[in-house]
């Protein structure tokens, strides 16, 4: 995903910690304007679930997420 988004133009941070993002947690509290989870149901459907700051898309296909972000960036929504 990093490469996906890196190769779209898009910046990205990648945390690939053992631990969990905290329960509840919104991209506003974390001041991030996206959040793009891999998570084991996410890596076997080959796709990410996106949390944006004024939506939840869910899980979108991996060929789809940074095309999705990019939108999201050129039209201003969520913060991005």
């Amino acid at each position: 995903m990093f490469d996906v988004l890196s190769e779209a133009g898009l910046r990205s941070i990648l945390d690939d910690a053992a631990a969990p993002c905290r329960a509840g947690s919104s991209t506003r509290e974390m001041a991030i304007p996206v959040l793009a989870v891999i998570g084991c149901r996410d890596a076997a459907a080959n796709a990410v679930s996106l949390k944006f700051r004024d939506c939840d898309l869910g899980m979108v296909p991996l060929a789809e997420a940074a095309a999705a972000i990019r939108s999201a960036a050129l039209d201003g929504r969520g913060g991005v």
